[in-house]
């Protein structure tokens, strides 16, 4: 612990005082800031970025501000010694309460997972509690126009219009699908009725954060600042959620009517629903035979292209022989100007010119066609490609309209029967995705990101780590500019290096296929899949994450 007096009490605002141990130069210096050993920086509460580790032992990334500069950005957390935390009491008119509810106690459960920036080591995996529910078919009754913001005077949760009490997530989904930005609910978590989530809706999706409590006070994240969700709610009715989550810079806006929670579907919404239920299942059984089809054409003809290769090799190694008879025969020719062999030497020499010439243009004809396969070929692996992307989100569609009729009260036996689903008939089982194998129960090793993602890694790092390992060895490492990542992969004995594109419909080495949720997601699909599609060059898959390589 340093013996410097703390210079952060007098600041209104609570923080974690850290001490610099050493200089700190950051190489990217749009998202990092630089500091000298003894500079003082503070790391603000309620923390914007969720480092690991304690506060007293901090571990990963620090998003704080240098009180020397100014300055704000992340440096790591290794660079820092702990001074104090200070969790000042503002005088009332700075942060007028409301009077204390009494409210259930509970013991604290685990913060939202905030998004860090580029740059971390630990960089978490996209919350799965972030789940959009693509429903087209619009069943709900209430107007589109946004409802007033008239927050209850009453002090009771349950008398609150946007608390729901235990209702489950489906019905939420389902409820809220058609809803604009902005409108929110909060309900009991399924875990226990003493816990609540939050569910605000966002970018068209539905996006879940968990209410923290402890001895008698919520809030989102450390330290817990209100003496009620009410007086939560109320807050972030004004308030931007971006302190706890840089993507939801929106307010609560507009709160889901309980109410709704127990609105029945019509008969005739019942029935559009399973209409277009139908129709999804009859368009992906159609979609499905055409992608059997072009996968057994594909196949098929990757076996021909790979017979022309061998012929070709073939042709090459005789053509070679040829050549090298032919400079035997001129060699002989020489020798023998002016000999009665002269002239069967040169007979010889044409007769072996014309044969060359003869396989030089079959070779050249082969390789013509195998240009052509190969680019036929590749466009049917594009085609299947978006065929299993058409096929991904019919099954989410699916999935989604079937959690909707659920939420009504709608059993799964009344859904089957709609679908005609006959669990001894194979074929009436619609929605068999094509590459069914569980990835993650298939290559563990790849579900730890630490084994292949090193951010910190520039080109010539990678180059010395990959250098001499075997086929397939890789890694994943930020950069400077977009796109914001790079596989760095080696195939064919080099070291090669891939940009990994970053989309709305996810990450990807080129469109169409920028379909992956996260990295984790895009580095299964390829550990399965080869990359030829995207460079014919790179006849591998991302088979060795290169942080098991160093530890054998």
């Amino acid at each position: 612990m340093s013996d410097q007096q703390p210079i952060y009490p007098h600041q209104s605002i609570p923080g974690i005082e850290y001490r610099m141990v050493a200089d700190y130069e950051p190489q990217d210096k749009d998202r990092c800031i630089r500091c000298r050993a003894n500079d003082t920086v503070i790391v603000k509460l309620p923390l914007n970025f969720a480092f690991t580790g304690t506060d007293k032992h901090p571990e990963g990334w620090l998003y704080c501000t240098n009180l020397q500069t100014d300055e704000t950005g992340y440096i790591p957390a290794e660079y820092v010694e702990y001074v104090q935390t200070v969790v000042p009491r503002p005088a009332p008119r700075e942060r007028p309460l409301l009077p204390p509810v009494p409210e259930v106690v509970d013991e604290a459960e685990v913060p939202p997972v905030i998004p860090p920036r580029c740059g971390s080591d630990s960089r978490p995996q996209v919350n799965s509690n972030y789940v959009p529910v693509p429903i087209n078919v619009n069943v709900s009754n209430g107007s589109n126009s946004p409802r007033p913001h008239r927050p209850s005077l009453s002090q009771s949760l349950q008398d609150q219009e946007w608390y729901w009490g235990s209702v489950t997530r489906e019905e939420v989904n389902a409820q809220l699908s058609d809803e604009q930005d902005g409108t929110f609910l909060v309900r009991n978590s399924a875990n226990s009725d003493r816990e609540y989530t939050l569910t605000l809706r966002k970018g068209g999706s539905n996006k879940l954060i968990r209410i923290m409590s402890r001895n008698g006070m919520y809030g989102f994240a450390e330290p817990l600042i209100f003496n009620s969700v009410i007086q939560l709610v109320n807050h972030y009715r004004n308030e931007p959620l971006t302190r706890y989550n840089p993507d939801l810079d929106i307010t609560l806006r507009y709160p889901a009517p309980k109410q709704q929670a127990t609105t029945e579907l019509s008969d005739e919404s019942k029935e559009a629903l399973f209409r277009a239920l139908l129709e999804d299942d009859k368009t992906f059984i159609k979609i499905s035979d055409d992608y059997q089809d072009i996968f057994a054409t594909f196949n098929a003809r990757q076996q021909d292209i790979q017979n022309m290769k061998t012929a070709i090799s073939a042709y090459e190694e005789t053509i070679s022989m040829f050549k090298e008879q032919c400079s035997t025969l001129t060699t002989y020719m020489d020798q023998a100007q002016g000999s009665h062999e002269e002239h069967r030497l040169k007979e010889n020499f044409r007769r072996m010119q014309t044969r060359l010439l003869f396989i030089v243009n079959q070779c050249e004809d082969l390789r013509t066609q195998l240009g052509q396969e190969i680019q036929e070929n590749r466009e049917r692996d594009r085609r299947l490609n978006s065929i299993k992307a058409d096929m991904y989100q019919l099954k989410k569609l699916r999935d989604s309209r079937i959690s909707h009729l659920k939420a009504m009260r709608i059993s799964e036996e009344v859904i089957n029967n709609q679908l005609r689903i006959d669990e001894e008939d194979e074929n009436e089982g619609v929605y068999h995705l094509p590459d069914s194998v569980n990835l993650r129960e298939k290559y563990p090793d790849h579900c730890v990101e630490t084994n292949w993602f090193f951010p910190r890694y520039g080109r010539r790092e990678a180059d010395e780590v990959l250098r001499g390992t075997p086929n397939g060895t890789f890694l994943i490492r930020e950069r400077n500019g977009p796109p914001p990542y790079a596989c760095s992969l080696v195939a064919n004995g080099k070291v090669h290096h891939c940009l990994i594109e970053q989309t709305d419909d996810g990450y990807g080495f080129a469109e169409p296929f920028n379909l992956h949720l996260t990295l984790s997601d895009l580095v299964l699909h390829y550990a399965h899949n080869s990359l030829i599609p995207h460079n014919e060059t790179l006849d591998t898959k991302l088979s060795i994450p290169v942080g098991c390589v160093h530890r054998r």
